[in-house]
């Protein structure tokens, strides 16, 4: 009986060494796309580590420092409260999806200029959104496409640097 089992287990193995074969090398394959897929997503996702963390970015030919918001308590509070924001600074809204993301003025003390950023490009801009005043409800803006990504500048910015809807949008680390 020990015979017949070798044998047979023998015969099975020549008979689908092929099969056997082609489904390890799958498997490895699979493997090895899996493992590339998480390795891009790192290192696409590298610049945008952690909130409060600043980055440098470009818009057209013009550099900014953006403090990064990305979680969900980060961009609920975004520059609420701050007396004031810096030329050429601004605070980088990532999302995980694009969208017309709803954005509100709560609680800031001044002006923004939003840019609205999507696939490396400026895809909308909404300029001189007031703060609210005493006993008003505070302004929403959203953009006209969808966006991942929404940087709010001082306002004033948009027109001073002369940032225009196409303009390429890069990033590094800072």
């Amino acid at each position: 009986m020990c015979i017949n089992t070798m044998i047979f287990e023998r015969r099975f193995l020549e008979k689908h060494f092929m099969t056997i074969l082609i489904l390890a090398l799958l498997c490895v394959l699979g493997v090895l796309y899996g493992a590339s897929i998480l390795w891009r997503e790192r290192s696409t996702s590298s610049s945008l580590d952690a909130d409060g963390d600043v980055i440098a970015l470009t818009i057209g030919d013009v550099s900014f420092n953006a403090e990064l918001a990305l979680s969900t308590s980060s961009r609920a509070l975004g520059l609420s409260g701050r007396q004031m924001l810096p030329p050429k600074e601004g605070m980088l809204f990532v999302f995980s999806k694009s969208a017309r993301h709803l954005f509100w003025m709560k609680d800031m003390l001044f002006n923004l200029d939003f840019v609205w950023i999507e696939g490396g490009h400026v895809i909308d801009l909404t300029e001189n959104v007031s703060a609210p005043s005493s006993g008003s409800l505070p302004a929403l803006v959203r953009p006209a496409r969808n966006a991942s990504m929404v940087l709010e500048l001082r306002a004033g910015s948009v027109a001073l640097y002369n940032l225009t809807i196409g303009d390429s949008v890069s990033f590094e680390n800072k």
